[in-house]
């Protein structure tokens, strides 16, 4: 069987590590597009080191398994 599979750069994790948000992503550009669960509560930390470092966000709601249509809307609103 063959297959390729395309990852991410760079992921960080860790305890904490939300605290590096807003100045990681500064580095990258001043707009964000951030998925999220149904709801973006669990979001809130990260939210608001993006807004403390002056990056706009655009939210996108995932609410259930998503689709590929939903992939497709997602692609579109970024």
């Amino acid at each position: 069987m063959d297959f390729n599979f395309a990852t991410s750069n760079l992921i960080i994790f860790g305890s904490g590590k939300v605290l590096e948000a807003g100045e990681r992503a500064a580095e990258l550009g001043r707009h964000a597009f951030v998925l999220t669960g149904k709801t973006s509560e669990r979001a809130a930390p990260l939210l608001n080191r993006l807004e403390d470092s002056g990056i706009a966000v655009t939210l996108f709601s995932v609410d259930a398994e998503p689709t590929i249509q939903l992939a497709q809307h997602a692609l579109r609103e970024a």
